[in-house]
């Protein structure tokens, strides 16, 4: 049997019980916005590394196609220092970059190195490997390099060469920070 007394502690006790728990409820839901808001950034973060890469890569493409195409002379194309492997490295060599170019707010450089092959050839047209390297920057100020190595097959007329892939290239790297 219910006393007076202790029905009147129960409600007494409810009231704090209920503001305990609506405090921490609003405790979780504030943490879970700064949790999805932390999780957007890093998504938002992650798709403009990913459109910078995309630019890099095409870049390196797309050098590696001219080269085909027309070759590219040692005097032209000079080895720079084999020391150079950062992207803030890359970006003190700008003024040697073979081209720059600026597009939807990106600014590519493409650096073009050839090198003698050491090893006997297979045909004289492959005589040359290339260092290429691409740099590009977005106007936040966010940047990303890559790196290719790759030695041209015997040219053949514009109209005979398949489009070149990633695969084609002898080896590709991602540049430090």
């Amino acid at each position: 049997m219910k006393t007076p007394h202790s029905s009147s502690q129960q409600q007494g006790m409810a009231l704090p019980t209920v503001m305990a728990l609506s405090v921490l409820g609003s405790v979780l839901l504030i943490a879970q916005w700064q949790s999805l808001a932390m999780a957007e950034s890093m998504g938002q973060r992650a798709q403009i590394r990913w459109q910078l890469e995309q630019h890099a890569l095409q870049a390196l493409l797309t050098s590696a196609e001219q080269l085909q195409r027309q070759g590219c002379q040692p005097a032209t194309c000079q080895p720079l220092s084999g020391k150079l492997g950062t992207v803030a490295e890359w970006q003190t060599q700008s003024q040697w970059a073979h081209s720059v170019t600026l597009d939807e707010g990106i600014q590519r450089l493409v650096w073009l190195e050839a090198w003698p092959v050491q090893t006997p050839l297979p045909s004289a047209d492959a005589a040359w490997v290339y260092r290429l390297t691409a740099l590009v920057s977005n106007q936040q100020g966010q940047s990303l390099g890559w790196q290719a190595v790759w030695q041209p097959s015997a040219p053949v007329p514009s109209s005979a060469q398949p489009a070149l892939q990633l695969g084609d290239f002898n080896r590709l790297l991602a540049l430090s920070p």
